[in-house]
């Protein structure tokens, strides 16, 4: 949040906020996350969109090496109730990208990650291009 809050001084059209992968894999509650995230979203009340990038699917726990796809469904369900609540709001879809770029012989083995979590330099490249076209279908287009 300190670093949101020092942000949000400044003026942005457009924000992305890529964050609650870690709260799923520590077991938040998706209330406890979302209030965490709106909190966050009410920093940039100037801005004309927000980003919110929803998380993958198939994801395993570190801890244990199980899936922790119910609590990261959960997650990207509120995800959309906040983009409902507020119209400024937008999905970026990391899930469904993340998801269609399964091995189907071995998931949750993805070429856009290599722990289930953190992305390959593939997933760097799908992600930036996620980001961009979040970016242009607010008000045309951006240069990177």
């Amino acid at each position: 949040m300190p670093q949101a809050q020092q942000i949000s001084a400044q003026k942005s059209d457009q924000v992305i906020i890529n964050l609650g992968t870690n709260d799923v894999l520590q077991e938040l509650t998706v209330d406890t996350s979302m209030a965490s995230l709106q909190q966050m979203v009410d920093l940039f009340k100037g801005s004309k969109c927000i980003h919110l990038v929803n998380i993958n699917e198939h994801m395993l726990s570190f801890t244990t090496g199980k899936s922790v796809a119910d609590g990261a469904e959960r997650f990207n369900a509120g995800l959309q109730d906040l983009a409902k609540a507020d119209g400024r709001i937008s999905i970026v879809d990391w899930a469904g990208a993340s998801g269609d770029s399964l091995d189907t012989k071995n998931p949750p083995t993805s070429s856009l990650t290599f722990d289930s979590v953190h992305p390959t330099t593939q997933g760097d490249i799908e992600l930036n291009k996620l980001y961009a076209n979040a970016l242009d279908g607010c008000g045309g287009p951006i240069r990177l």
